[in-house]
């Protein structure tokens, strides 16, 4: 199905996502279109989608996955750039995995990130940050300053009066942890 840069069909009031639309097919994608229309439809005029920046991630052994130009493309659209390739070997998790992989960013001589790749084991829950460094939502002067952490001897303390819980294996997680006595058989 055939949509503008705002997947509008030919019929008034009518849009179309994801896999009906021409383009790669992959749920990030329609994801991302979804949350488009919803915002569009509301009125709060949102950016046309870079298609470049949605991730892409192939379930494999070893896992691919990249976000925007290759190296070839992006020397082929602007000339000289700069790549980075981070071995996985030294990742903590990639240690405890057993496994190896690589990053790889690929950028203009002078700043921005125009591509990034990633190969290794269950590289898939790293694309998202990897699409925050191609696809930046947010400048310094809007980020929020985050609390001070509690100082280590502070204890967090328990919702829970003590000694009155009652603790089983079905209880929320947050209970669980804050209480404790699950764990500890206490």
């Amino acid at each position: 199905m055939l949509t503008d840069d705002r997947l509008r069909t030919n019929l008034p009031g009518v849009y179309a996502v994801g896999d009906i639309v021409p383009g790669l097919q992959l749920a990030h994608r329609g994801f991302q279109q979804g949350i488009f229309i919803a915002e569009d439809i509301v009125g709060l005029n949102p950016q046309p989608i870079d298609e470049a920046g949605i991730p892409r991630v192939t379930y494999s052994h070893p896992e691919a996955a990249s976000v925007s130009l290759t190296e070839a493309a992006a020397k082929k659209q602007y000339g000289q750039v700069q790549t980075f390739t981070y071995d996985l070997a030294g990742n903590s998790k990639s240690q405890i995995l057993k496994t190896a992989g690589a990053v790889k960013l690929v950028r203009t001589a002078d700043g921005p990130v125009l591509g990034l790749h990633l190969v290794g084991d269950r590289i898939d829950e790293l694309i998202d940050e990897a699409q925050l460094i191609y696809n930046p939502t947010t400048s310094p002067p809007s980020y929020t300053p985050t609390p001070p952490r509690p100082k280590p001897s502070a204890r967090p303390t328990s919702p829970w009066p003590a000694n009155r819980c009652t603790c089983t294996a079905d209880q929320p997680a947050d209970h669980l942890r804050a209480c404790g006595r699950f764990l500890t058989g206490r």
